[in-house]
């Protein structure tokens, strides 16, 4: 995908094998993974690189801080980011709460057992990446 080499996208999630399913895929594109497996170490990460990430994509269930903290945390700040909220745990209407916590778009996982839907993640990072980071408020997905 041509220019996505300049783009960094975080993962959040504490299921090292959803991280290491997405990280390939995002890879693979060229994008630049870091990967947190805990709202404490995402905060960590968004703390000390807040500016060079692009997308963060989070768990809205994670030990320490939650999801939630982490969208409110970055939605705080005056650089945009733009922002996935996910949840394999949690019913579709925490997702759409997730949306009025500064979510640009919500994924729900996929199945255990099935087949990773790679293609899904690509679009909806790919059209919040090529997005205008200074639009105003949330999208749906």
């Amino acid at each position: 995908m041509p220019g996505s080499s300049s783009k960094t996208i975080l993962i959040l999630d504490d299921d090292p094998v959803f991280i290491i399913g997405l990280n390939a895929v995002l890879t693979a594109e060229g994008y630049h993974v870091l990967e947190g497996f805990s709202g404490d170490a995402g905060m960590v990460l968004l703390e000390k690189l807040h500016d060079q990430i692009d997308l963060v994509i989070v768990d809205l269930v994670l030990p320490g801080h939650s999801g939630f903290e982490i969208m409110v945390a970055l939605n705080s700040r005056p650089t945009p980011i733009k922002i996935m909220a996910t949840t394999a745990l949690l019913k579709d209407s925490y997702l759409e709460i997730a949306k009025h916590f500064g979510a640009h778009a919500v994924l729900k996982k996929h199945e255990p057992g099935t087949a990773f839907p790679a293609q899904e993640w690509l679009h909806v990072g790919r059209s919040l990446l090529a997005a205008d980071s200074h639009a105003n408020g949330p999208a749906s997905s």
